[in-house]
């Protein structure tokens, strides 16, 4: 990579996406020493949240039984916490223990009634947990957890944090695949950093801008990425013609956040957000038909 400005990016693969780092305010070779410490955190993060490993603290979980603990390390312990309080804030259309109703449904995508013994096995109140989430217990057996609809979020903010707190980088962004965003500082422009959000079925088609100064943005929709987001409280799949976008002081809650609103109804969604005062939403719900929700209007966002 040749030094062309006062603004690199760099990547790499983790957790099934490509992570990229953008760095600005720094010299060259400093904003590679730094990014490259952003990647090691989030691949800590994947070591421990992956399903997909075996020595992962998800695995470990999911092979508990009742009766049985498990302590687990501080990235998960601090992730799971996350994912409960916005369970509990959305009032469950958020759920990472849906893991085997996620299996079920890949094998039976036809299927429309989901079995009792399914459901049964999925509820973060099966998830057994002290105060901290430093000792993990289950209440059924068969319950899977599966943090990727927070995981992704999670890695970015950890990354961010490095970046701003032991590299002293001035501005930046930390961004996961297509969905979890953090930006920090002034970019280039001088005004934070100008972002596109693209019409879920027509990527061509940029539906608006917004700008994020120290806010973290995530989005999600079934178009890009298959049907892979479920509503936990009935098992169907969430709608292909919308998609969903969250910003909130941190990625991991925007990330998790914007999984629910994939679900929830529009009034569902105006009382999440109701009186919040640091996050905020936008549904595409048809071609012609975007809805904000919160303190979506006071980030800068612009018709296209």
């Amino acid at each position: 990579m040749k030094k062309k400005s006062e603004t690199w990016t760099f990547s790499r693969n983790a957790m099934a996406s490509e992570f990229t780092i953008t760095i600005h305010g720094v010299d060259f070779d400093e904003a590679g020493k730094a990014a490259n410490a952003g990647f090691r955190e989030i691949e800590l993060v994947e070591n421990a949240l992956s399903r997909f490993r075996y020595d992962s603290d998800t695995s470990r979980i999911n092979a508990l039984k009742p009766g049985e603990e498990y302590r687990p390390s501080l990235i998960a312990s601090e992730c799971l916490a996350l994912a409960r309080e916005t369970w509990m804030a959305t009032a469950g259309a958020f759920d990472p223990t849906i893991g085997a109703l996620l299996a079920w449904r890949a094998k039976h995508p036809r299927k429309s009634k989901v079995p009792n013994e399914i459901l049964s096995i999925c509820g973060m109140d099966k998830l057994l947990s002290n105060e901290n989430h430093t000792v993990i217990g289950v209440a059924v057996e068969g319950l899977r957890v599966d943090l990727g609809a927070i995981g992704k979020g999670y890695g970015v903010d950890r990354a961010a944090e490095l970046l701003r707190r032991d590299w002293d980088v001035p501005a930046g962004i930390v961004q996961g695949g297509e969905s979890s965003i953090r930006a920090w500082g002034d970019g280039p422009g001088k005004g934070g950093w100008s972002l596109y959000l693209r019409d879920p079925t027509d990527q061509e088609n940029i539906l608006s801008t917004i700008t994020l100064h120290d806010f973290a943005m995530s989005g999600s929709g079934q178009v890009l990425h298959g049907d892979h987001i479920i509503d936990p409280r009935s098992g169907q799949r969430a709608p292909r013609d919308h998609a969903a976008w969250a910003c909130s002081p941190n990625a991991a809650i925007a990330d998790a956040l914007s999984t629910a609103m994939m679900v929830l109804s529009q009034e569902e969604i105006g009382e999440l957000f109701n009186g919040q005062r640091e996050i905020g939403g936008l549904v595409h719900f048809a071609k012609e038909e975007r809805t904000q929700f919160g303190i979506w209007g006071q980030w800068g966002l612009q018709s296209p």
